[in-house]
């Protein structure tokens, strides 16, 4: 039998106090969480690529300044070691800093956005003094490629990003199309299926990922790249790294299920609540547990908990470092459909988050679709523990503390 505890959550907010209330009572103090101590020895990497659609669309520049996302690949090991979000100009060119990385160490430069081809720089490149430059767009040449296809495509005398892998499996391919069809007939707008940028969802997106499905375009990357997923309790798991972090893309799904008139207990084996007492929703939102349950039933910060061994539970200032590689805004946390208006996800930093409700102590369970739970492993005192919130209606991110019997969802972070 569960003891009931009332269902408050605290919530330190960066930036506005959010709009709405949680389906439970909910306290807030607003604040505003800055980036701490930054490292002064960043190296910049001024790099310039220019996304195909909307370079077509703009004839001589882009139609719009992309964001993307830029990483440093390790020249021999290929794994990533650190990336970066930011804008190009609508000419293509953007700077990024990189606190990791060395001056004479060479690295694969890798772009990557949410509808575009991931591309490789054909060689590793070293930073000298503190920065670097590499220009994509001057020729095929300035690209890896296996062999099988031109690495970039040529539009207007430059060479450009391929255009139309929206689902980010690494190539352009049927399944693409789902999401600008789908806006199309129903006269919606993601940003992502606007691959032109020119404001509309209609064929002249689909004509950039037909183009490209005709001709077999994918992902060319050098051998001996690390996978960037991960098996456990049968399960696979993506990973994606966002600044120096790697995490795992999708809520944990680990354990028993038991229902939500149950307390998780310490008995040897992992449990876990279902939304509203279903295996479905598991399978689509990951399991929710209680703090000491997702723990293990310690209380050391970045104890490996229910996580896969090599990975563990956040702590709440890892949250915070989260939090600031992404300019403190939840849309580009959420996946693209999660959230609406304001807060719409982008899904530009890889992370996937859903919006995957909670469990209270009384087995009652609210908030999905509206509100994403996620624990630390930072105790606040012995019956509170801090988490990370996301909601559907702005693009907030909320650190706070919540009573541990709630149950959360659990994303895992690589030592």
């Amino acid at each position: 039998m569960k003891i009931i505890i009332p269902f408050i959550v605290i919530f330190l907010y960066i930036q506005n106090v959010a709009y709405s209330q949680p389906a439970f009572p909910v306290e807030k103090t607003k604040s505003v969480i800055t980036s701490g101590s930054q490292n002064t020895s960043s190296l910049n990497l001024t790099v310039t690529a220019l996304i195909e659609a909307l370079y077509v669309a703009g004839k001589t520049s882009m139609s719009l300044s992309p964001t993307i996302t830029v990483e440093l690949h390790d020249a021999t090991s290929k794994a990533g070691i650190e990336s970066r979000i930011g804008s190009l100009s609508t000419a293509g060119v953007g700077t990024f800093s990189f606190t990791s990385a060395v001056n004479g160490t060479p690295y694969y430069i890798v772009i990557k956005s949410v509808n575009t081809v991931e591309t490789w720089s054909a060689n590793p490149q070293s930073f000298t003094a503190g920065s670097l430059s590499y220009d994509f767009t001057t020729g095929v040449s300035k690209a890896y490629t296996d062999g099988s296809n031109p690495p970039m495509a040529l539009h207007n005398g430059k060479w450009c990003i391929y255009s139309g892998d929206l689902n980010q499996d690494g190539f352009v391919s049927g399944d693409d199309f789902t999401g600008v069809d789908n806006d199309n007939t129903l006269f919606n707008y993601h940003p992502i299926n606007d691959l032109n940028g020119d404001g509309f969802i209609s064929g002249d997106d689909d004509t950039f990922i037909d183009n490209n499905n005709s001709a077999f375009i994918g992902k060319q990357i050098p051998p001996g790249v690390p996978s960037n997923t991960i098996t456990y309790s049968g399960q696979t798991y993506n990973t994606v790294l966002i600044g120096t972090q790697w995490w795992l893309k999708e809520n944990l799904n680990v354990g028993a299920r038991i229902n939500g008139t149950q307390n998780q207990s310490n008995n040897g084996n992992i449990e876990k609540y279902c939304y509203n007492d279903s295996l479905i929703n598991c399978s689509r939102y990951g399991g929710l547990y209680q703090w000491n349950e997702a723990m293990q039933y310690v209380t050391t910060e970045k104890a490996q908990g229910v996580c896969p061994s090599g990975w563990h539970i956040p702590s709440n200032s890892e949250i915070t470092t989260l939090v600031t590689n992404v300019g403190s805004d939840g849309n580009e946390l959420k996946a693209v459909g999660q959230g609406g208006g304001l807060g719409s996800g982008t899904n530009i930093s890889g992370f996937s988050a859903l919006l995957s409700g909670s469990s209270a102590s009384d087995g009652s369970f609210s908030d999905v679709a509206n509100y994403g739970y996620f624990w630390s492993s930072t105790q606040y005192n012995i019956t509170l523990s801090r988490l990370m919130t996301l909601d559907t209606f702005d693009n907030n991110i909320g650190q706070g503390q919540s009573n541990n019997a709630n149950g959360f969802s659990v994303r895992c972070l690589k030592n």
